[in-house]
């Protein structure tokens, strides 16, 4: 596929080098660990410094960027085009929309934005975006493999006020770092090279530009003080108390947004009072408790995949080979989240040029308008999706009865395990199809849970035991740094009316909140599964999500 990027910075108020960063970290994705490496990618922008992975095309100003856009559009088949520039070049989104372009906006925020296909807004609020909030963070992911955070007694401070400090905070705060305690260690990523002799100095105090270990100072430190952007993504990520001095309006409102979710620490306005904001740090850094709730906060906000997600949706579809392999069906999964006439045109191609038995499709069940145009276009409805979360602040823990036992299950349970998930009534999307048989389903529910007891496909199964008799089980999944996930519950029909089943999501969800350091755990259920949706509610699951699933065989 050939796909156009386009990203700014400082052309315009609120163009930050977080566009480029976010930009160049997708299209590095792109061409290094994903099925897209062999794809065309050219990348529009104001910024010099380029990569072999891309078709580099400079600009000097916006209206240079329109004109190269509508020329690529005009010479080339273009598939996708993602605009990482705030608002500013709107008036492409309508020439994407009738060449059937799949379009996407990444924090756009005006009423034109209605004109693209996908709205994606990890940061900057738009009541037209369905795909919104940290979740949808596009930051460095590999740290989810390397740290994970612990309040230590040594206090470090790590500042940066992002690639270009518009309002000179650093210039203007660094006098007064001289109130801070000298034991204190401060660790200052300057935004300019040649600022150095403007910058107070101390022995406590390094100055680092570009650092090869940005991650690992930010990873390390007690407390941030930042500007917003993906630096303050990523210290959410990671668990790092903040401090926001914004540079920008959409800055304050987002500091202010996590500020009220406890997940920061504290925010200043753009022009601040500096001394003030200096005092409050150090008694934040006086707070270890705090410190440590609100980093488990922030770290409830942000399961580290909004780079995965963002690249499955550019790939537009997926071919889904255990599904496949399963059901002897070349089944496919459609990733765009939207259903839009430029995603039709892809849907027709995909089934022009591949064997294709079924198409899954997930949409957030608000965008009616794509509900029914897949509808319209042979899509059938076939489950209600409901998403819950939980964090520690929220979890409600409930005792076994009964004299009943929870333990890991082993091989040896695997056998009775098959069974009860082979006779359970599952309500799932699987069954309301209808086009699957049930002979089919009841294997593919087995498989599910053995797998998932050698950790195949989840990681662990727990089961309860009452008089040496494997009565239910439940399934779980750690995911990266911080979240955990539950699959597959089910009670033996025979014990049902114990309250096995809230047991086991009871010790499910404290095994992954205490033993594998999990922020946050969601599973997924079905509104019509009113018994499932009462005993989440029980334990202190919150409603994050509605989706609609829908078929299409063809």
């Amino acid at each position: 596929m050939n796909y156009i990027f386009i990203a700014f910075e400082e052309l315009e108020e609120g163009l930050g080098t977080g566009h480029i960063t976010r930009v160049k970290r997708i299209i590095n994705t792109l061409t290094t660990k994903s099925p897209l490496k062999n794809n065309t990618i050219t990348f529009i922008t104001n910024h010099q410094i380029h990569s072999s992975d891309y078709f580099h095309v400079y600009v000097k100003n916006i209206d240079e960027a329109k004109n190269e856009v509508i020329n690529t559009i005009t010479k080339n088949s273009v598939d996708v085009v993602i605009f990482d520039c705030l608002d500013y070049c709107q008036e492409i989104y309508e020439v994407c929309q009738e060449n059937l372009i799949f379009s996407i906006g990444i924090d756009t925020s005006n009423s034109n934005s209605k004109k693209l296909d996908l709205l994606i807004n990890p940061a900057i609020y738009n009541k037209l975006s369905y795909l919104h909030g940290p979740m949808h963070s596009i930051h460095y992911e590999d740290i989810q493999e390397l740290f994970s955070k612990n309040i230590k007694d040594i206090k470090k401070i790590f500042i940066c006020f992002g690639g270009i400090d518009y309002q000179e905070h650093l210039i203007k705060i660094s006098p007064l770092l001289k109130l801070l305690p000298k034991s204190y260690k401060i660790n200052i990523v300057l935004s300019n090279q040649g600022n150095e002799k403007k910058i107070y100095s101390a022995k406590n105090i390094k100055l680092y530009y570009q650092p090869n270990n940005f991650y690992e100072l930010l990873k390390d430190s007690d407390i941030a003080i930042i500007s917003g952007g993906i630096i303050f993504q990523e210290a959410l990520y990671l668990g790092i108390p903040t401090f926001v001095i914004p540079q920008y309006k959409h800055q304050y409102d987002v500091a202010k947004q996590r500020y009220e979710t406890k997940s920061s620490l504290g925010f200043s306005n753009i022009d601040p009072n500096y001394k003030e904001a200096i005092l409050k740090i150090n008694h934040f850094l006086n707070d270890s408790e705090l410190r440590r709730a609100t980093s488990l906060n922030a770290r409830s906000l942000d399961d580290g995949f909004g780079l995965k997600r963002f690249t499955s949706l550019l790939r537009i579809y997926d071919y889904l080979e255990w599904d496949s392999h399963f059901f002897k069906k070349n089944i496919y999964n459609l990733n765009t989240k939207s259903y839009t006439p430029s995603v039709h045109k892809k849907v027709e191609l995909l089934i022009q040029h591949k064997k294709v038995d079924l198409i899954y499709f997930l949409c957030p069940s608000g965008d009616k308008k794509s509900i029914n145009l897949a509808k319209k276009h042979n899509f059938k409805q076939v489950d209600n999706r409901l998403s819950y979360v939980i964090s520690p602040a929220s979890f409600k823990p409930r005792p076994i009865k009964d004299n009943a036992e929870i333990k890991l299950s082993t091989s040896k349970n695997i056998k009775k395990l098959e069974s009860i998930a082979k006779n359970t009534k599952w309500t799932s999307r699987y069954f309301n199809d209808q086009e699957f048989s049930e002979e089919d389903l009841k294997v593919f529910y087995g498989q599910w849970v053995k797998k998932s007891v050698t950790g195949d496909l989840d990681d662990m199964v727990f089961h309860v035991e009452l008089n040496n008799i494997v009565c239910g089980f439940i399934s779980i999944k750690k995911h990266g740094l911080n979240s955990g996930s539950i699959g597959l519950v089910a009670v033996d029909q025979n014990y049902q009316g114990h309250g096995f089943g809230l047991a086991l999501i009871s010790h499910a969800v404290q095994y992954m909140l205490s033993d594998i350091d999990c922020a946050l755990v969601y599973v997924v259920t079905q509104k019509e599964n009113i018994n499932a949706c009462i005993a989440y509610d029980k334990i202190g699951f919150e409603e994050d999500s509605h989706s609609t699933w829908l078929h299409k065989w063809i």
